[in-house]
Order: C-alpha cells, then sequence, then structure tokens
C-alpha cells in the first residue's frame, strides 16, 4: 500500500461495487513486531448521512482525485471491449474460415472530445453524470 497522509482524502473503488466513495485518512497506525514492520490506516467515510471510521482494506483500490479513477475504470472498460470484440472475431473466424470477415483495430479509433456533461436518470432512481460529445449534447 502507497504511503498515506492523515487528513488526505482519497476516492476507493471497492471491487464488486459501481460506486466510487471519497474518505478521508484519519489515522496511521505503524506496527513494529517480530515479524517486521506494518502501516495501516483508519478512513472515515459517510454512511447514509453520517460518518463512520473503518481500517482501509487492502482489497480496495485507492486514487488520489477522480481523474485517476475515471482513467482507471475508462481503461477496464476498454479492456473489456476489446475482450468482448476479439473473441467475437475468433469465433467468426472459426465458425466461417472460407468466409472473408472484415477486422479493424479498435485501438486504433480516433476518439472524439468530450465536453459537455448531461444529467441521466437511471432506470434504478440512481442519477449519474454522463459527458457526451458536442454533437450529441444538443
Amino acid at each position: 500500500m502507497r504511503k498515506l497522509t492523515v487528513g488526505q482524502v482519497l476516492f476507493i473503488l471497492v471491487p464488486g461495487e459501481m460506486t466510487i466513495h471519497p474518505a478521508r485518512v484519519v489515522e496511521e497506525v505503524n506496527r513494529r513486531t517480530l515479524q517486521g514492520e506494518e502501516v495501516n490506516y483508519l478512513i472515515e467515510i459517510g454512511v447514509k448521512g453520517s460518518r463512520k471510521t473503518v481500517p482501509l482494506d487492502d482489497d480496495v483500490l485507492t486514487f488520489s482525485n477522480t481523474e485517476e479513477a475515471r482513467t482507471h475504470l475508462y481503461n477496464n472498460a476498454q479492456s473489456a471491449i476489446d475482450k468482448i470484440c476479439d473473441k467475437a472475431q475468433a469465433m467468426a473466424q472459426r465458425e466461417f474460415p472460407h468466409e472473408q470477415v472484415a477486422t479493424k483495430n479498435v485501438k486504433n479509433v480516433e476518439r472524439q472530445p468530450v465536453t459537455e456533461s448531461q444529467s441521466v436518470l437511471l432506470d434504478n432512481g440512481m442519477k449519474v453524470n454522463v459527458r457526451l460529445p458536442p454533437e450529441l449534447s444538443e
């Protein structure tokens, strides 16, 4: 785990959840034993309108800012999309070996700049902000 400072605000991503939680480091615990040294942190998170202090687990991903978290999530999404497309391409070549199947390298697709943000209400009642390319934001 990287070095954190008391008072630092983190953004944490818990495996299996689709939410990034803001948290503040409230305590650093240094332990020196015969087995070696370890550093643990306690964080403060918001839970249903109140704050709760919990240990920072090693299995959560921590980010210093939302841009780092956003980049991580975009990279994971891109990787998942690439795997899905590669699997479909392999299946097409296996199922239709004598046909010419068009291939396109998705990684070379030029992405348009995203500038406009829209608020969207999902079916489950959650409100999210989505950034759209300029041509879709009207």
